[in-house]
């Protein structure tokens, strides 16, 4: 859905209490990451890359661990970075929503 800049889609994907940490340390619920998406302010490139990724199942409670590079054009800014990532799913039903995110700046060599 990031991937595809479909706001609709990231939505439906989120649980209402999501909390989505940068890197930058700036922390938003899910009002914000998708009113984010839809307004332009930040537009993820089809080049957005996931790797490494390591995934731990809990019941109804996953975590994910991993590396992303991407490629942001915000409004004012454009951002490349390379960073490693925790994302937490909880079941809720039948459906998977994130409800936390956080990443973590991977520093050049």
């Amino acid at each position: 859905a990031m991937r595809a800049n479909d706001a609709d889609a990231l939505e439906v994907l989120l649980a209402d209490q999501l909390r989505y940490v940068y890197s930058t340390g700036k922390v938003e619920g899910k009002a914000q990451v998708v009113d984010a998406l839809r307004s332009g302010g930040g537009r993820y490139g089809p080049d957005l890359d996931i790797r490494d990724v390591e995934i731990r199942a809990f019941d109804d409670n996953a975590v994910l661990l991993g590396i992303f590079e991407i490629h942001v054009k915000g409004a004012d800014s454009d951002f490349r970075g390379r960073n490693r990532f925790t994302m937490h799913w909880t079941r809720e039903g039948s459906e998977w929503k994130l409800s936390s995110w956080q990443s973590t700046a991977i520093p050049d060599d």
